[in-house]
């Protein structure tokens, strides 16, 4: 549910009123052409007067003959063949089912002035979830998209508060209706809907069900009101009712949003703060720590993930978000910028890092994702940077856009470093340009230094390796090695000499560079490099 810019009306429904006479004892046979239509009132027909749309009219012996029963709403104490929606129950007193349609929609309109005076009394989302909880005899809770509690009524049962959150009075909802949720195939769809739902699981030892409504704020989803049922089971105002309660329960949270003191913020917000780096309250970020049993001090690890496809449903991102959930249970997995955040916490999740990617590779080619890890880290406050890391890594795997759909940071440190060196000189002006000699020599005499000297260096001058990798004999392999040297002047004993050759490798690659003639600045650097060489 979320806010049109216009409050829902609690009003009845033809299916409501059916309802109350069945609960009645009265026998009655409604007739419905479209369902949900609600009505502003009802009123005893009196002909010649015309009809309204939205008005339920109680006909009598006296007046159902003249009656257009093929086109307004109607309920009758007499039969009648009409087309439009109606309500026949034959036989009743017109009066005592005057009075109690006029009841009906009396309790309705006062049930619907303490929903908005409510809302208009800055009340909290605990009073609003009392408040469902008297009008319908079912226990209320509206919980966020992590399944955390943020309001209930006072009867909830079986919440279950972390053991060791000092002063919190927040939870998880009942943990039998999170492990049923896992456990339900059917329950991703839920996710999608706009409107009160009913949801049931067998996993549960009592069948038990749920009304439930989803909390919409544009496109974003936001959490859930959930409804319990005790014994009695929903009736058909209960769904409405629920839809109007969220409606207002989206209203309290966004005039929360908007002020600068919040009864409530998200552990979404929470640990938003704790990503980015950005001011956040000590005591918040304790209450995050506490519920999740984690330690300031623990190592951690972030994992983000986009995917590559442009018409992702939100039944897919939950769908995705439930089985992240189920690959690292004891992590806090979140969704946001269209992208899944995982933050694993690796003192309690029993996982080694190597297998991190493991099981990120199978869910990035099910779901088409591309994800980036980040090195772990120590410490809550270093949180941001591993977030940052995540982000530069999974650019990386939208820039490339090959089969490397996990990207972990430190595969691209390199690349990343290189990338960052100072902007006052172009990277082809650090490159060492006895590397751009040795592509001009090879380019006018059709040798192969280059690739020579890479290969070798590559193999961290194994020559067997490299010889091997050339396809040459080791012996051509040493003679060029010396030819190298004498066209050069490169001391490849050097260790700081072979690191600027690695480096200045890497920079090549990052240039896509083919040869000196595509670059004449670069060429002129190398030839200098050679005149002032001495011998």
């Amino acid at each position: 549910m979320e806010n049109s810019g216009q409050l829902s009306r609690f009003l009845p429904t033809l299916e409501m009123v059916a309802e109350a006479f069945q609960e009645r004892g009265w026998p009655c046979r409604a007739s419905t052409v479209h369902p949900g239509r609600i009505y502003r009132g009802v009123r005893l027909y009196s002909p010649p007067a015309e009809p309204e749309e939205d008005i339920l009219y109680l006909l009598t012996e006296e007046n159902a003959g003249r009656f257009p029963v093929d086109r307004f709403s109607f309920v009758s104490v007499v039969s009648v063949a009409g087309n439009a929606d109606h309500i026949l129950c034959p036989g009743k007193p017109a009066g005592e089912v005057l009075e109690l349609l006029l009841e009906l929609f009396g309790r309705y309109r006062e049930q619907e002035a303490r929903m908005d005076r409510l809302v208009l009394s800055y009340a909290s989302l605990d009073a609003l979830c009392n408040l469902g909880r008297e009008l319908t005899g079912y226990p209320f809770c509206i919980h966020d998209d992590w399944f955390i509690i943020i309001a209930m009524s006072y009867d909830l049962p079986q919440v279950m508060p972390p053991e060791n959150v000092a002063e919190s009075n927040r939870g998880f909802i009942p943990r039998r209706y999170i492990d049923a949720f896992k456990n339900n195939e059917e329950y991703a769809r839920t996710y999608a809907s706009r409107q009160a739902g009913l949801w049931h699981s067998s996993q549960l030892d009592d069948d038990a069900r749920c009304l439930y409504v989803n909390l919409w704020e544009g496109d974003l989803y936001r959490g859930r009101m959930l409804i319990l049922e005790n014994g009695r089971p929903f009736r058909k105002s209960d769904f409405l009712l629920a839809d109007c309660l969220a409606q207002r329960a989206m209203l309290i949270l966004q005039r929360q949003k908007g002020t600068e003191r919040r009864d409530y913020r998200s552990m979404d917000d929470i640990a938003g703060a704790l990503l980015e780096g950005s001011s956040f309250d000590t005591a918040e970020a304790n209450l995050f720590l506490e519920t999740l049993h984690w330690r300031r001090t623990d190592r951690f690890l972030c994992v983000r993930l986009q995917t590559q496809q442009t018409d992702v449903t939100p039944v897919m991102d939950h769908m995705l978000h439930s089985e992240l959930f189920g690959l690292f249970p004891d992590s806090y997995i979140m969704f946001v910028q269209q992208q899944q955040c995982i933050i694993l916490n690796l003192s309690r999740e029993s996982i080694p890092v190597s297998q991190v990617r493991h099981r990120l590779a199978a869910v990035c080619r099910d779901y088409y994702m591309y994800a980036g890890i980040s090195a772990p880290v120590w410490g809550i406050e270093e949180l941001r940077y591993a977030y940052r890391q995540t982000k530069i890594a999974l650019e990386q795997a939208f820039f490339l856009r090959n089969e490397r759909w996990v990207i972990p940071f430190p595969t691209i440190v390199l690349d990343y470093a290189l990338r960052k060196l100072p902007g006052d000189l172009p990277p082809g002006h650090l490159v060492a340009p006895e590397l751009l000699e040795l592509l001009d020599y090879d380019r006018k005499k059709g040798t192969e230094y280059f690739a020579t000297l890479r290969t070798w260096l590559l193999c961290e001058r194994d020559i067997p390796r490299a010889s091997e990798a050339l396809i040459i004999h080791r012996t051509t392999l040493l003679y060029r090695l010396k030819k190298i040297h004498a066209l050069t002047g490169l001391n490849l004993d050097d260790a700081d000499q072979r690191l600027y050759l690695l480096l200045s490798l890497k920079l090549l690659e990052q240039m896509d560079y083919r040869g000196p003639a595509e670059d004449k600045p670069r060429r002129a650097a190398a030839g200098k490099a050679a005149e002032a060489r001495p011998g």
